[in-house]
């Protein structure tokens, strides 16, 4: 076998091991394992603390039945009921369950739900990092694999993680595990969605995948660019006319469509009746409102409401950014001027960030709000990145009072010093001034 791998080879690798697992995959197996599991899980189902745990894993050993599931469960626990326990009683049940695993055999689905409690509860996982090399990787099943990752995303391990996608190592014919292999990819940083996944591969994946894979899948790949970017998207979206039944994953989605910038105006206009059912959370109301703005479709079950006072108090000053923004782009003076009264008052006891303050500016004069408290804040607030921002949505909204006002401020201070290259070319035209056009062109030099 080849040391390395080309992209077909990896493909033709995957599709050879998915075809060779789901032959192995019957009926009957799957039948045996989940009534074996639920056995196992009733023994443990009176259990609720960590010194319950350790009595009763104590107890499993003296009887020679402890195995190594009842290891796992009883770390899973010392997780859960941490936060309730003596640190001196989660230590004993640790050091009991991680001094015996060493000598046991553990499945598959064990090892991985050890090496998540262990991480999760911050201890070093020795025993069982010796079992958990490449060569062994490759014998896992695909879901086994795939929750492999998901915990090594889930704790930033990206050195592992990435190492683990660079094998070709098995996929999954399901659209869960497309989704999540993908998925983790790109939160491990891994270049794997790019060289391991080609088109063929993608599109038969895609065809298992629910609502919740596919916004996965295209959070991801709006994450990264790949020369196959338009087939790709064709492909989502192609899955998404067939399987469009919004569900709680719509923010996410959105947000990745927005982000990519795929104008599909009919898939929009259908999704946004569903939308309104999806905005009770400041993260979610952000995500659909500003993945609605970036392809231009004001759609009045988004964007006919303003957002409420309990959405605003909760939400992060990027997603007020957000917020703000879109409602400004969409043309809604009475919610833009909502926002701007919540954040002006919010202002008074709690300083707003430049970004925040500039995105305000900027969505106010999108909707000749000219008396907007942000339009009269001192320009020395503004750093210049902000401030470059606002002199470019000055010029585009013909606001000749704010370009005044921004031109003197940089005239008569060092603010254009802390311009970038991309910022001083993006006002180059706007500033016309012979002193400041001086300027510029030195500062680009």
């Amino acid at each position: 076998m080849p040391s390395t791998f080309t992209p077909s080879d990896v493909a033709r690798r995957i599709v050879d091991e998915v075809l060779k697992a789901h032959q192995h995959s019957t009926e009957e197996t799957r039948t045996k394992n989940i009534v074996e599991r639920k056995k196992r899980e009733a023994k443990w189902g009176s259990v609720n603390s960590i010194p319950d745990a350790f009595t009763a894993a104590r107890r499993y050993e003296s009887s020679g039945s402890l195995s190594p599931y009842d290891l796992s469960i009883s770390l899973s626990l010392a997780v859960k009921y941490r936060n309730e326990a003596k640190n001196e009683d989660t230590k004993r049940l640790i050091l009991f369950a991680t001094s015996r695993i060493p000598g046991m055999t553990l499945s598959h689905p064990d090892r991985v739900s050890v090496l998540d409690s262990l991480l999760k509860l911050r201890e070093p996982p020795h025993c069982i990092a010796p079992s958990l090399t490449l060569p062994k990787v490759r014998s896992f099943s695909s879901s086994d694999v795939t929750r492999l990752l998901e915990t090594y995303s889930k704790h930033r391990l990206r050195e592992r993680g990435a190492s683990l996608l660079q094998e070709p190592l098995r996929a999954s014919h399901s659209g869960r595990e497309l989704a999540s292999l993908i998925h983790c990819s790109v939160k491990l940083s891994a270049n794997f969605v790019g060289n391991n996944f080609n088109n063929s591969l993608l599109r038969t994946g895609l065809q298992g995948c629910t609502f919740k894979d596919i916004a996965l899948i295209s959070w991801a790949y709006s994450k990264v660019k790949t020369a196959q970017d338009h087939q790709v998207w064709t492909m989502l979206m192609e899955q998404l006319a067939v399987e469009c039944n919004p569900d709680v994953h719509l923010p996410i989605l959105m947000w990745a469509l927005g982000n990519a910038r795929i104008r599909a105006p009919g898939f929009y206009n259908h999704v946004a009746y569903f939308a309104r059912m999806y905005m009770d959370k400041p993260l979610d109301y952000a995500n659909i409102v500003w993945g609605f703005a970036c392809v231009g479709v004001y759609h009045e079950s988004v964007f006919g409401v303003a957002p409420c006072e309990s959405i605003l108090s909760a939400a992060t000053d990027k997603q007020l950014c957000n917020i703000i923004w879109s409602y400004g782009v969409a043309g809604r003076y009475p919610s833009v001027k909502l926002i701007d009264s919540h954040l002006y008052h919010r202002n008074k006891t709690d300083p707003l960030p430049p970004r925040l303050l500039a995105f305000t500016a900027m969505a106010a004069m999108k909707v000749s709000y000219n008396t907007s408290f942000a339009l009269k804040v001192p320009l020395s607030k503004y750093d210049g990145k902000t401030l470059s921002g606002l002199a470019v949505e000055a010029y585009k909204q013909k606001n000749t009072s704010m370009i005044g006002k921004i031109a003197k401020a940089l005239s008569t201070t060092s603010a254009l010093n802390a311009f970038s290259r991309r910022e001083l070319l993006s006002v180059r035209k706007i500033f016309t001034s012979p002193k400041l056009a001086s300027r510029i062109a030195r500062l680009l030099k």
